[in-house]
C-alpha cells in the first residue's frame, strides 16, 4: 500500500538582486489549493508574471509591489512567479542597473 505525504504548506523566501534586463524564475508544483505571493523592489521596477498550470493569473509589468492571494482549486498545480528587471526602466545610479527582490511565495494545502 502506498502513502503520499501531503505537505500543508510550502513557503519560499525571495531575496535576489537581479541585473538590468534579467529574469529570475521560481518553479513550485506538488498539492495544493492556496498561493500567496508578496513580492517588494527596491532601487527600481519591477514585472511580475504568475503562471499556473500553463495561464497566466497574474502580470504586471513595472511595479515596486506584487501582491496576490488566489485559490487554485485542490489539486495538482504546477506554479511560475517570473521576475524580471526590465530593461530601460530607471534605477539608483550607484546599483548599476541592478534591483533588489525580496518577498514571499506560498503554496498552502487550505
Amino acid at each position: 500500500m502506498a502513502f503520499l505525504a501531503i505537505t500543508p504548506y510550502r513557503t519560499i523566501s525571495v531575496h535576489r538582486f537581479i541585473d538590468d534586463g534579467g529574469t529570475y524564475t521560481l518553479e513550485l508544483g506538488g498539492y495544493g489549493s492556496r498561493l500567496h505571493v508578496r513580492l517588494s523592489s527596491s532601487y527600481g521596477y519591477m514585472g511580475v508574471r504568475v503562471v499556473a498550470d500553463g495561464k497566466v493569473i497574474y502580470h504586471d509589468p513595472r511595479t515596486y509591489e506584487a501582491s496576490l492571494e488566489r485559490n487554485l482549486g485542490f489539486g495538482y498545480h504546477v506554479i511560475h512567479v517570473i521576475i524580471e528587471n526590465p530593461p530601460g526602466y530607471p534605477t539608483w545610479p550607484w546599483t548599476g542597473g541592478r534591483i533588489l527582490v525580496a518577498g514571499l511565495v506560498g503554496y498552502y494545502l487550505l
